[in-house]
């Protein structure tokens, strides 16, 4: 199933979340929250990623790839009601950039064979 990866990897979150001793409350509190959260948005950050790239496996590094960064800057965030659109719209302007990356590199093979 295409969430697995994605599940796994929250499960590795949950249990890095369980292990730390000497996190205060508050931060327990925090990982409690964004894996809640995250729960509730993979699916839909995956099908965000596949509908722009059209393409499984990139869909699945670019949403892995939005799952970290919502990890490391849930603490910074601002308004935490706004997590699903930030990270839709993260995970948006990922899967833009690789298909752009993707689509350059393609040009620069063409024209390396053209000439």
């Amino acid at each position: 199933m295409v969430d697995s990866p994605v599940s796994a990897w929250i499960e590795t979150l949950k249990e890095t979340a369980a292990s730390v001793d000497s996190a205060s409350e508050q931060e327990l509190s925090q990982n409690r929250e964004l894996e809640r959260r995250l729960a509730d948005c993979t699916g839909l950050v995956y099908r965000v990623a596949l509908g722009v790239l059209r393409n499984s496996a990139d869909a699945e590094d670019v949403a892995q790839e939005a799952l970290l960064r919502a990890y490391r800057h849930f603490a910074s965030l601002r308004e935490r009601e706004r997590f699903q659109p930030w990270l839709v719209r993260t995970t948006w302007r990922l899967a833009i950039d690789r298909r752009r990356s993707a689509t350059r590199r393609e040009h620069r093979e063409l024209e390396a064979l053209a000439g």
